[in-house]
């Protein structure tokens, strides 16, 4: 069943994804005020094609899919390459130094989720749940990671010390967010999604 969920979700995605490109294509020329001028038209087009249109026209003001689109296909097809502007660069924000160090807590985190992946399923080998209401084999599969699992010690106390660090640098991560004002259009959007991951 868990199987058929990822299936599905990578069905969609690679489905968007081809619908988006195709759509790219064929407009490859067409700035996004043409586009939501043509999500307004009534003419030709059905109920289905505005809808997509308006989604599409909605995610690319706050995702700017075009721009990363022609930006990567630009810099494929040159040899000297250019890094975009940063947030404070292209709004000419004036960032205070002891913010800069807090930029690197988003990179903190997802580091520490792929630590916790790998120690986890390590550990999840090993572990063998209680079943009604007796904790029993826990505790002695615990005891057998900590006492006789090669290294196992080290790994379940890197696995404890990254959520500690990954819950830790989230927080902070929306906290930066929030006091240097990250979250205004069209970032909206990433904002939402990481305060309904934060209460999950």
């Amino acid at each position: 069943m868990l199987l058929q969920f990822w299936f599905l979700w990578l069905f969609i995605i690679i489905v968007s994804v081809l619908v988006a490109l195709t759509l790219r294509k064929e407009n490859e020329e067409v700035p996004r005020k043409e586009i939501l001028r043509a999500v307004e038209s009534v003419g030709k087009m059905g109920i289905a094609e505005k809808l997509f249109l308006w989604i599409f026209s909605w995610l690319d003001t706050r995702f700017r899919i075009q721009d990363y689109w022609a930006m990567s296909r630009d810099t494929y097809h040159s040899v000297h390459r250019q890094m975009p502007l940063t947030h404070s660069e292209k709004y000419k924000l004036r960032i205070i130094w002891y913010w800069y160090p807090l930029y690197c807590l988003g990179g903190i985190s997802f580091l520490a989720f792929i630590i916790l992946i790998i120690t986890g399923t390590v550990i999840g080998i090993y572990y063998v749940p209680g079943g009604d209401g007796d904790p029993s084999p826990a505790y002695g599969s615990m005891e057998f990671i900590m006492t006789q699992l090669p290294f196992g010690y080290i790994i379940r106390s890197i696995h404890h010390w990254a959520t500690h660090f990954m819950v830790a640098s989230v927080f902070l991560h929306m906290c930066r967010v929030y006091f240097t004002g990250a979250y205004r259009n069209p970032r909206e959007l990433n904002w939402l999604i990481g305060v309904g991951l934060m209460l999950l």
